[in-house]
C-alpha cells in the first residue's frame, strides 16, 4: 500500500476515537442527573480541545494514489484517475458531465 495511504487511515481512526469521545462527553454534559460540578469539567475538556481535531476538517484523500488534491468527494478519486479509469471502461455509466 502506499504510504500515504497508510497515515490518512492512522490519521482518521485517531479522529474517529476523538468523535466518539466528544460524543460521550456531549452526552455527559447535557444529562441533568449529574452534578454542576461534573458538568462544568466536562464542558472544560470539551473547550481544550481544538477545532481542527474534529474529522470533518480532515482532507480527502485518493484511494488509488494517496494524494488529497483535486479528490472528488463521491468516488475518492482525483480527477487524473478518473479520466484514466474512463477510458479503459473501468467505470461504468459516467460521463463527462458527470464528474
Amino acid at each position: 500500500m502506499n504510504n500515504n495511504i497508510v497515515k490518512d487511515y492512522k490519521l482518521k481512526m485517531h479522529f474517529l476515537k476523538n468523535e466518539y469521545k466528544r460524543l460521550l462527553y456531549k452526552s455527559i454534559m447535557h444529562n441533568e442527573t449529574n452534578k454542576p460540578i461534573v458538568q462544568s469539567f466536562i464542558r472544560y475538556k470539551l473547550a481544550s480541545w481544538k477545532i481542527k481535531t474534529r474529522i470533518s476538517f480532515q482532507k480527502r484523500t485518493c484511494i488509488v494514489l494517496g494524494k488529497n488534491r483535486s479528490v472528488y468527494p463521491k468516488l475518492n478519486l482525483k480527477r487524473h484517475t478518473i479520466k484514466k479509469m474512463n477510458k479503459t471502461c473501468l467505470i461504468t455509466g459516467l460521463s463527462m458531465g458527470k464528474w
